[in-house]
């Protein structure tokens, strides 16, 4: 099956199972420069490249509570991080967040191609979110940085996760929810 179609079908099967809940919600924080149309296209990617790894993604316009928050920017400078399309900070105070830097994933993919790109970025920084590491492969989504070969396979949908990248997000599940979930009190 076709990579559009299969996640056409995946989105009729989803609509009609039910409502399971998800394992993770994420809250998209776009600044107006971001078209809305291109990051919900990006959303319906990433959460089919989730499910097929098992992994049910939410997402969610109100920050209260969630457990990833993604922000968008639009001019950012040449010397900051160069080669980065995003990063993500999973270690910063227990914040889980990520910045996506979005004039740089424009630069990078032809405008047809901007939302499969976006996606694969948002997949590679929520796995580092997940796995709550730094952690780079040498080849698949997790790859440091990738080149045109990769680039091709994204179109195609065919960049995936190791079988231990997967184990490490679904372990990191448990403490992303845990982080979620109110402190009591003593």
């Amino acid at each position: 099956m076709p990579p559009k179609m299969a996640i056409a079908a995946f989105l009729i099967a989803a609509a009609s199972a039910g409502t399971q809940p998800a394992d993770v919600t994420v809250y998209v924080n776009q600044d107006a420069g971001t078209p809305n149309a291109i990051i919900q296209k990006a959303q319906t990617i990433v959460t089919w490249l989730y499910a097929r790894e098992g992994i049910r993604i939410a997402w969610d316009k109100s920050p209260a509570g969630k457990v990833i928050h993604i922000r968008f920017t639009g001019q950012t400078p040449g010397d900051f991080r160069p080669d980065a399309l995003a990063y993500a900070a999973p270690f910063a105070g227990g914040e889980n967040s990520i910045v996506v830097l979005y004039d740089r994933v424009e630069q990078w993919a032809r405008p047809s191609l901007v939302p499969v790109l976006l996606a694969h970025v948002l997949v590679h920084e929520i796995a580092h979110i997940l796995q709550a590491c730094d952690h780079h492969a040498n080849h698949g989504i997790m790859k440091r940085r990738w080149q045109a070969g990769d680039f091709d396979a994204m179109t195609k949908f065919q960049l995936r996760f190791t079988a231990e990248e997967v184990d490490l997000m679904r372990q990191g599940l448990l403490r992303v929810s845990a982080s979620a979930r109110p402190k009591e009190r003593p």
